[in-house]
């Protein structure tokens, strides 16, 4: 009876109050003294969209919980507890926030009026049961709603993620020192894959984000992994294992690459008597150096922006921009290897590494929301456990 008391009064409420097209709910709900550890870790974050409205600007006027709305358009907002007298108006209208009143003491505060339908369900918190519980995430999918506690622990912060019907990814193998990201995806992870892939085309020069539809259909079948490294201050490397039933794609995919980097140019003289060039790309022209890394016969071809380098061995490929980071792949002494915070990962991003390169003009994102969310951490990963997989953000 007791139990059933304390899920009663630690419900979350805010949570029915979802703004339509809402991907995922932050729901907090912290111990007084985890909030000046929020504060550290995430307080230098923007929670609407636009906006320079943080978690220290919000706190002085909210009574309780709060959550915290990830749109699926990218946007955010926050709904908070408290009462009408409380609410800063004139403070909020300089920021140019907009205010709605969803319910008695509930308050949606956005970038711009949201369109919500009110689902009225009551969602229960395990958080009392549980010491350590900071709240929840919910996660909105095909018309179902996967909730996971969040809590602090030693080594940060960790949630578990929605089970997955498809057979999961292999755990990823030692990474060598200086790994900037790293994952490990399965055939049904593609349309991921490819998304941040496409975003981080820079990151894999000289593979062109054109020239991903050469391997999408062989990684639709077996998926595969992808690496980046901080081999040097100038340019971080790549390198892609998958496994094919093509003994020559590899050697497709490298005079590709090469043909778009080093195109060949011919002047052409117009009927009209002005001059033009020319530009014409044709793998059958590129030279194919061959080569041997650890005991395979291997391939190299020169682009634009250095060269890249190719090999099979049993059942997998491996494509890479620096040979240094192939032998350490293929290799057998792993015990330099890069250190993670947790066993058994399928995906990892050690943001000390990454910062340099997400800085550059030449090798920014979208936005810099990443590089806010993951400033005070070493590591960011995903994690295979016993019951599923875990999100961890490391010390």
């Amino acid at each position: 009876m007791w139990i059933l008391a304390v899920l009663w009064f630690t419900r979350d409420l805010l949570s029915s109050y979802a703004p339509d097209e809402t991907g995922v709910i932050i729901h907090l709900v912290p111990e007084k003294n985890h909030w000046d550890t929020l504060l550290r870790d995430f307080g230098h974050i923007p929670l609407i969209s636009h906006r320079p409205f943080f978690l220290r600007d919000i706190l002085p006027f909210t009574k309780g919980d709060l959550a915290i709305f990830l749109l699926k358009d990218g946007s955010t907002a926050v709904i908070i507890r408290t009462s009408e007298s409380n609410i800063p108006v004139h403070k909020l209208e300089i920021y140019g926030i907009s205010i709605q009143q969803l319910d008695r003491n509930i308050f949606l505060l956005s970038e711009h009026p949201l369109p919500f339908s009110p689902k009225k369900t009551l969602h229960l918190e395990t958080k009392a049961l549980f010491p350590g519980s900071l709240g929840s995430i919910l996660f909105f999918e095909d018309q179902k709603i996967f909730r996971s506690s969040l809590y602090s622990v030693a080594k940060g912060y960790t949630f578990y993620l929605p089970r997955e019907k498809e057979v999961s990814s292999p755990s990823l193998p030692v990474l060598p020192q200086k790994t900037i990201a790293a994952i490990t995806f399965s055939p049904f992870s593609m349309d991921e894959l490819f998304f941040i892939l496409t975003k981080l085309n820079r990151l894999i020069e000289p593979i062109h984000a054109d020239m991903l539809s050469s391997l999408k259909e062989t990684l639709e079948k077996q998926g595969g992994i992808i690496a980046f490294t901080q081999t040097d201050m100038k340019n971080p490397h790549f390198i892609l294992q998958f496994k094919t039933e093509k003994s020559n794609l590899l050697e497709t995919i490298l005079k590709i690459a090469s043909a778009f980097q080093k195109p060949i140019i011919r002047p052409l003289l117009l009927p009209d008597g002005t001059s033009a060039q020319e530009i014409i790309i044709d793998p059958a022209n590129t030279v194919v150096e061959q080569t041997n890394i650890e005991g395979n016969q291997s391939m190299r071809v020169q682009t634009a922006v250095g060269s890249l380098i190719g090999t099979n061995r049993e059942s997998d490929s491996y494509l890479s921009t620096n040979e240094e980071l192939l032998h350490f792949w293929l290799g057998s002494d792993k015990k330099d290897g890069q250190k993670t915070c947790a066993k058994n990962p399928v995906a990892i991003f050690f943001p000390p590494q990454a910062s340099f390169f997400l800085l550059e003009e030449k090798h920014s994102i979208e936005s810099n929301i990443l590089l806010n969310l993951t400033k005070n951490f070493q590591q960011i990963g995903i994690f295979k456990t016993i019951t599923g997989k875990k999100f961890l953000f490391c010390y």
